[in-house]
């Protein structure tokens, strides 16, 4: 293994997701797959029949995430997804200033469970995307 490319987000509207992590993050486009329309090689990949999708990759110097809205088949839960849940629990972010971005989050009306919460040498907060995944702020205090 190389390194880490990407993280993918699977969400109900690319639009409104992009634009999230684009203000949050920073983020750029750094490639807009635009509409597709099912494509027999897609399915075999996703192991899944008929897809049709649109995607975005965003990035900036530290993280790259694909956004994805599937057309179909579209899962059609409604409850976002649960920090116990099995698989991917969240994404976490280094930081070396949480206290600004906490104020920055809240200003922008992003959900946050609650203010940076002090661990000793790291300070943690959670957040929540448009479609309710969670977002990890760490703050680590260098070692004495």
């Amino acid at each position: 293994m190389h390194s880490l490319h990407h993280i993918a987000i699977v969400c109900s509207d690319l639009e409104r997701s992009q634009a999230f992590y684009r203000e949050v993050f920073g983020m750029d486009v750094v490639v807009d797959y635009g509409a597709s329309e099912p494509y027999e090689k897609r399915d075999r990949l996703l192991a899944l029949q008929n897809v049709s999708s649109r995607a975005v990759l965003l990035g900036n110097d530290y993280l790259r995430i694909e956004l994805i809205e599937f057309a179909s088949p579209r899962d059609e839960s409604s409850s976002p997804p649960a920090i116990n849940r099995m698989g991917l629990s969240h994404v976490a972010v280094q930081t070396e200033d949480i206290d600004g971005d906490f104020a920055r989050l809240t200003r922008l009306g992003v959900p946050c469970n609650s203010e940076p919460i002090d661990f000793g040498t790291v300070r943690a907060l959670y957040a929540r995307d448009p479609d309710g995944n969670t977002i990890e702020w760490l703050q680590i205090e260098p070692s004495a």
